[in-house]
């Protein structure tokens, strides 16, 4: 955790629910042959975010909106905020 004076409680909370939002993804995620649920979340998002002017289903949408509340979480939380090669 990024922030020295969390109580311990409080972390093992923010790590449990970061596992929770993990698992409410992962279906959303299409079939990989990658094994990181990193590769596979990042890979699936920078497609669909590729797709300039594409409507997005329903299903893309939430998927959308969960990766990004993920990676806030990583970043707000964790101190991760290197998920993204935002230069590439």
């Amino acid at each position: 955790m990024e922030d020295d004076n969390i109580q311990l409680s409080e972390a093992l909370n923010v790590i449990q629910n970061t596992f929770e939002m993990i698992r409410e993804i992962e279906p959303l995620l299409p079939v990989s042959s990658a094994i990181s649920f990193r590769e596979k979340l990042i890979t699936y998002k920078e497609i669909l975010e590729q797709e300039k002017g594409k409507e997005y289903t329903v299903a893309e949408q939430e998927f959308l909106r969960r990766a990004e509340e993920l990676l806030n979480v990583y970043d707000d939380r964790f101190g991760v905020d290197d998920f993204i090669d935002y230069d590439s």
